[in-house]
């Protein structure tokens, strides 16, 4: 290996090696000064996030290059995803830093940022993944701080369970993943995403190397439609999303996904692209399932982390919906309602963390009645970002829909935009159900102020989710520009 090529190995993984670097010296922090050292290891990691975003976008920047032997790979497309997944993990800190945990608490022990970040670490690896080994080895990174996080308060029961149910259908899934990329391995010889490519397009293979890989494709598809939630593997989700810490039931709810729905795409428009036929199939009848099975599960909840996990993986079936238009107008479309789901998720979860009581928090949907009577400012930020969520027009939400079905009947996939027009009008239903409990209702109990951290997240959410309409471009020329290169 020459010189350059050991430079561009070098600058490709400085972000990762540097969050590597101060997850490590933040341990060594908190083992040697304890829980004191909570509120400078939250600064800390606020701070190196910002710097690792910096590092992204100037020294990376948004060249092709790779790393290890092409097991790593960076571009355009990867450093905006990445970008993203910071900027989240950051407010998701922010959020963080508002909360007044009780003293017991284990939320308030060093080691949960510092594993959070270990978390971001192997999101971080499985976007850049250009191999199946690679991508397996940031998984497992990122799966084995989750299951920590969930099951992270010790003394409560709900926890645990969350933490025990997230273990076993996690480790089935990274299981059948695993399967799957042995399989791919078995019939091509290869697990490097263009060697597997180049085999296909070059027309080299047997039927029965067809029929294994094809096996060996349904199930890692399986095993990422587990890390999404996608239906009908999301049954984890309203159990975890309910048991879990508040802070890491938001972390559920976007980092992983940012990951896992990055690297589907790449896996299926790299190594998969020559077996669209055979994936498009697979993909279209998992994005329908979750639209509706997200739509209905919600109109039953009366708990507001339960009715968020089934909005969750409502709006991941319509996520789908771009992977499976399968060009360039789909992952553009993917990319922006990922990016405004984001904004949308962020102001629905900083509503549970202001909606507390005493200092505890309500989590029952009937809490909110009479919002807009006892805090008016909070009853409109909630309620527009219920609107959002559901697509009304114009806000954020509803610009992000049009994106994706307008990659659907690009696609001639006319049945699918359908389908998830039909999932959109049901889903409105839950959303708007709980503004008409804001306004239309008597309210039965006033929350505390909340910290200036919650409102601050609330209000850049309610803010972008409502002024979007106006500056559409800006993220639109990103994305543009991002999926161009990649």
């Amino acid at each position: 290996m020459n010189e350059i090529e050991c430079q561009s190995n070098v600058i490709n993984i400085i972000p990762e090696l540097f969050l590597c670097v101060v997850a490590l010296f933040l341990l060594l922090v908190g083992v040697t000064l304890g829980n004191k050292a909570q509120r400078i290891i939250n600064l800390l990691t606020k701070l190196a996030l910002t710097v690792t975003i910096f590092i992204l976008i100037f020294v990376v920047g948004i060249d092709e290059q790779y790393a290890f032997n092409d097991f790593y790979y960076s571009n355009s497309f990867i450093v905006f995803a990445k970008v993203l997944l910071l900027v989240v993990a950051l407010f998701i800190f922010v959020l963080n830093s508002g909360e007044d945990y009780p003293p017991v608490s284990a939320m308030r022990s060093f080691e949960f940022p510092v594993i959070l970040l270990l978390a971001i670490i192997g999101m971080m690896i499985m976007i850049s993944a250009n191999d199946f080994l690679t991508l397996y080895l940031g998984l497992e990174l990122q799966t084995l701080c989750l299951y920590i996080l969930a099951a992270f308060e010790r003394d409560n029961s709900k926890s645990n369970e969350a933490g025990l149910k997230y273990f076993v259908l996690g480790s089935l899934a990274s299981g059948l993943l695993l399967y799957g990329i042995s399989f791919t391995y078995g019939f091509t010889g290869s697990t490097n995403f263009e060697i597997i490519e180049d085999l296909f397009e070059s027309g080299v293979t047997g039927e029965s190397t067809a029929v294994g890989f094809i096996i060996g494709l349904v199930f890692v598809v399986i095993g990422f439609c587990f890390k999404l939630s996608a239906a009908p593997f999301h049954m984890w989700a309203p159990d975890v999303y309910q048991g879990s810490p508040n802070i890491v039931t938001t972390m559920f709810a976007t980092l992983p996904k940012i990951a896992a729905i990055i690297l589907l795409t790449r896996v299926l428009v790299e190594p998969f692209s020559s077996w669209v036929g055979e994936w498009r199939q697979l993909i279209i009848l998992v994005s329908v399932l979750s639209m509706f099975i997200g739509a209905f599960g919600a109109i039953k909840q009366s708990n507001i982390k339960r009715l968020f996990a089934y909005s969750s993986i409502g709006h991941v079936g319509f996520m789908l919906i771009g992977v499976a238009s399968a060009n360039q107008q789909g992952i553009t479309g993917l990319l922006i309602y990922l990016s405004l789901y984001l904004t949308m998720s962020l102001g629905a979860f900083a509503t549970l963390f202001m909606m507390k009581k005493d200092a505890i928090v309500n989590e029952e949907i009937s809490s909110l009645k009479g919002l807009s009577k006892t805090n008016p400012v909070m009853g409109f930020i909630v309620s527009l970002t219920m609107l959002s969520m559901a697509g009304i027009p114009p806000l954020a939400g509803f610009y992000a829909k049009f994106y994706i079905f307008q990659a659907a009947l690009e696609a001639n996939l006319f049945m699918l935009a359908v389908a998830g027009i039909v999932a959109s009008v049901i889903s409105a239903f839950y959303y708007l159900r709980i503004v008409k409990m804001i306004y239309l209702d008597e309210p039965e109990l006033k929350f505390d102020e909340s910290p200036k951290a919650v409102r601050f997240v609330a209000a850049t959410s309610a803010v972008i989710n409502l002024l979007y309409f106006l500056f559409p471009s800006i993220l639109t020329n990103l994305v543009l520009y991002a999926v161009s290169n990649m």
